[in-house]
């Protein structure tokens, strides 16, 4: 349940956090400016200012109330609209006031300079109180240059060849389980599937990474055992393709209508864009090429930035399920790993919506025609679509495993066949490779199976259990020891110590309220959403009706449903309670995708019972629960789409021409970076993979001390600057060895470069 944090892996999430060093300085003018009304104040502007590029502007803002303020309106000549984030953490601000309220009173924004003239254009800046008063905080003149970013594809273009790469995740996964599916169980094949593939998929690739295989090649072993037990004869019996049922098909529709938004909203970037500000995906992509490239082992004399991520990873214990499944799909795709870390996040977004499906096929099986409502009710949940935007490709991943392992706890404790305990060790041996910080919230929801059974089932559940938890740790022993040491690194992280201390390294301060699970108020991790008039009153409505059809529900649920909401609800509400307990908002949040669908089905049940019993006026207040929830969840999707929309990845485009400029010298050379933002940095040091990348700050060029670059000819590396052209309107400071569009990469003819 906590989060693993290393010295080299402390990830901001926010760009206000990695420029608070910078921020302490120059704000200390804007701060007293402030100080009389203490309202709104611009520390810093800057940003790639070229068209196709973005400004960024980060600042403070505050109300007699304390912070964050409401929200904070970012626009562009008073007609474009950039998305600013709440969630800047400000002791500098907490000082000079003297407020500890104060203490997140920071915030960052972006605008995009996309198809914007050249020229003059002007930032202007609105904080809003939650009283709505609007608070000022200025303007200021930016000049745009004429620079252009790589020619893209077009956005219909770039969403059908990633529906194409999903469509290729979603069959692959589905082959490699769809064969134990059929030979250890019942119940929705085209559901229960790709959940044990993905489980397979994680467990074989540990196994080839001990062997020296690289990941897509270990699945070719369980893919071919799959369509073998297929061919079986008995097998071949139990298995007829047929239609789906009518609550599976509209399952599938709702998961496919969440993959098409989903697939428009990340598309909207561009080609093969990493959305987020964190720094998550760059080690993922890093170990994911690394493995493509030397093995699930790189050698030591591996060079540069993707060369040695693999041996960090192994030394901090970071997991590597994400980083097995983007291998697998980049090696598929013939692309590097960053070109296929949106399809893999989409594909778990889509398993979560079709987990919800599946949890109800057992859950609601005495309401067969409404089979999809939870699947539907996941499917227009913001936190989903938050999750896709934010990098949380582990968080997916552990939602979708768990919703199979749900499922296939409850065929545990009612099936005859003790071979239902195959599919429950498969998909919690391969949790340990996927998210090992969520094994207790596995361990809970076996204790709660107890209760749900027959008491003359309760010893055959309990010797199942045991069973199963010896048989997933002989699929993945590897896994298992892994696991294990990755959980002493975390418990042993003293960056983890105190609540302060983990929002430096990259927490947040704000816990959402329950209301963004059940999908009425849109989910933000920086500060609450606003609703504006109409649905400030549709929204309490909304949660009385919702505690209300629960407690109805519950009286009328006989004992042994009981039990079952309650390992639907229990496992995740103990998670969140203990990182509420924590004080770790960042830990809470990692567990809310798997929270939607729980909820979700739990919730049905619950209305659905209501709604089958006497009166009109109870069926009536079911009825309207679920119809309030759905259509109250639609903005709040909107809401966060909105923001996705109009968000500017830390990711550049750009960064693609990045390699073959690199490739133009020796990979001994060092090539030092002017960028301040981690995120940003991160990204260029992947796509200057080959190379060891050093930083340098803009400023230290008009410093006489600095010395030139060595020569190669004495045996030391020689320095070169990559110097991004849309920030600068002079020349460059040294001759020209290689350029793009965006970036060129300068020789160490100026002397300007540290020794």
């Amino acid at each position: 349940m906590i989060r693993k944090t290393s010295a080299n892996s402390r990830r901001p999430r926010r760009i206000a956090i990695p420029l608070a060093g910078l921020l302490a300085l120059v704000g200390q003018a804007a701060i007293a400016s402030a100080a009389e009304d203490r309202s709104c104040a611009v520390n810093v502007v800057n940003g790639v200012l070229a068209v196709g590029g973005f400004v960024e502007v980060t600042g403070f803002a505050v109300e007699p109330g304390g912070a964050p303020v409401s929200k904070v309106q970012l626009t562009l000549d008073r007609s474009r609209s950039g998305e600013v984030s709440l969630a800047g953490l400000r002791p500098d601000v907490l000082a000079h006031f003297n407020r500890p309220d104060f203490l997140w009173s920071g915030w960052s924004g972006r605008i995009s300079l996309e198809k914007v003239t050249p020229g003059r254009h002007t930032v202007e800046m609105t904080a809003y109180s939650h009283s709505g008063e609007a608070i000022p905080c200025g303007t200021r003149e930016i000049q745009v240059l004429a620079a252009a970013s790589p020619p893209e594809r077009p956005a219909r273009v770039i969403a059908l060849e990633m529906l194409g790469r999903l469509a290729l995740f979603l069959a692959g996964i589905s082959i490699l389980g769809l064969g134990p599916a059929v030979a250890t169980g019942r119940g929705p094949m085209s559901l229960r599937a790709p959940f044990l593939g993905l489980a397979i998929f994680a467990i074989a690739a540990e196994a080839g990474a001990g062997l020296g295989l690289r990941p897509l090649v270990s699945a070719l072993f369980p893919a071919a055992v799959s369509v073998l037990l297929l061919a079986l004869p008995g097998t071949r019996r139990r298995w007829k393709p047929r239609r789906p049922a009518a609550g599976t098909l509209a399952t599938l529709i709702c998961a496919g209508l969440f993959a098409v938004v989903g697939t428009v909203v990340l598309s909207s970037h561009g080609e093969g864009v990493v959305l987020g500000d964190i720094d998550d995906a760059v080690r993922e992509c890093s170990m994911a090429d690394s493995m493509n490239r030397y093995g699930p082992t790189a050698p030591a004399d591996a060079p540069g930035y993707v060369g040695g991520m693999m041996r960090e990873a192994r030394r901090a214990g970071l997991r590597p399920g994400g980083s097995y499944l983007l291998s697998a799909l980049a090696q598929a795709s013939g692309v590097r790993a960053h070109a296929v870390h949106s399809v893999a996040a989409l594909g778990a977004g889509v398993l979560v919506v079709l987990g919800a499906g599946l949890l109800a096929y057992r859950a609601l099986r005495r309401f067969p025609r409404f089979r999809w409502l939870p699947a539907a009710l996941a499917a227009v949940n913001s936190i989903l679509y938050a999750t896709l935007a934010n990098q949380h490709l582990g968080s997916l991943l552990f939602a979708a495993l768990f919703l199979g392992f749900a499922f296939h706890l409850l065929e545990l404790a009612r099936s005859r066949s003790a071979l239902a305990v195959v599919p429950v060790a498969i998909l919690a041996a391969a949790a340990w490779t996927d998210y090992p910080e969520g094994i207790a919230t596995w361990a809970v929801a076996g204790v709660l199976l107890l209760f749900i059974g027959a008491t003359a089932r309760r010893r055959r559940t309990i010797l199942r259990l045991a069973a199963a938890a010896v048989l997933s740790a002989a699929l993945n022993p590897i896994g298992l020891a892994n696991g294990l040491r990755s959980l002493s690194k975390i418990s042993g992280q003293s960056a983890l110590a105190t609540p302060y201390a983990r929002e430096i390294v990259g927490d947040t301060h704000y816990f959402p309220s329950l209301n963004v699970v059940a999908g009425t108020i849109a989910y933000r991790e920086d500060a609450p959403a606003p609703l504006g008039r109409v649905r400030s009153i549709l929204v309490p409505i909304g949660s009385l009706l919702i505690v209300a059809v629960s407690l109805l529900g519950w009286w009328k649920l006989p004992r042994r449903e009981k039990w079952l909401v309650a390992l639907l609800v229990l496992p995740v509400a103990i998670s969140l309670a203990v990182n509420l307990r924590l004080h770790f908002p960042y830990g809470y949040a990692k567990y809310l995708p798997l929270a939607v669908p729980l909820w979700a089905v739990a919730f049905s049940l619950l209305a659905l019972r209501v709604a089958a019993g006497p009166g009109m006026a109870t069926h009536g207040l079911a009825v309207l629960s679920l119809l309030l929830v759905a259509v109250l969840s639609l903005p709040a999707a909107r809401h966060v789409v909105t923001r996705i929309l109009r968000t500017v990845p830390a990711y550049d485009p750009g960064y693609r021409a990045l390699p073959a400029l690199a490739a133009t010298v020796d990979r001994t050379a060092i090539l030092s970076v002017d960028e301040p933002v981690r995120a940003r940095l991160e990204w260029m040091k992947y796509f200057l993979g080959d190379n060891r990348v050093d930083t340098y700050s803009s400023e230290t060029l008009k410093q006489p001390t600095l010395t030139a670059a060595p020569a190669t000819t004495d045996g030391k590396p020689r320095r070169f600057l990559v110097v991004d052209r849309r920030k600068t309107s002079g020349g460059l400071p040294g001759a020209t060895v290689a350029a793009s569009r965006d970036f060129a990469l300068v020789s160490d003819g100026s002397g300007a470069v540290r020794p």
